[in-house]
């Protein structure tokens, strides 16, 4: 599984996580506070998850062979203002 994480501290950009392959490995958001999970995007070929980068998540690993996904950050304001 994989740790816990942010992908900024800054409310300012947006992740994108696209699931390119496999059978599961779900995308689970938590409370920033106490670790918790919070909510679960089931893995889904195809798939795109966005958020806010600041939100702290991480990727559970798949039950059987492995998974492909592509993530990205990218700014939620035009680039001069941050």
């Amino acid at each position: 599984h994989g740790c816990n994480h942010t992908d900024s501290d800054s409310n300012n950009y947006l992740s994108v996580i696209y699931h390119g392959h496999g059978v599961d490995g779900d995308t689970v958001f938590v409370d920033n506070n106490t670790g918790e999970d919070i909510q679960r995007v089931s893995f889904k070929e195809g798939r795109l998850v966005i958020f806010n980068s600041s939100l702290m998540h991480r990727s559970d690993a798949p039950s059987q062979g492995y998974r492909v996904s592509l993530g990205g950050v990218y700014p939620s304001v035009p680039i001069d203002t941050l």
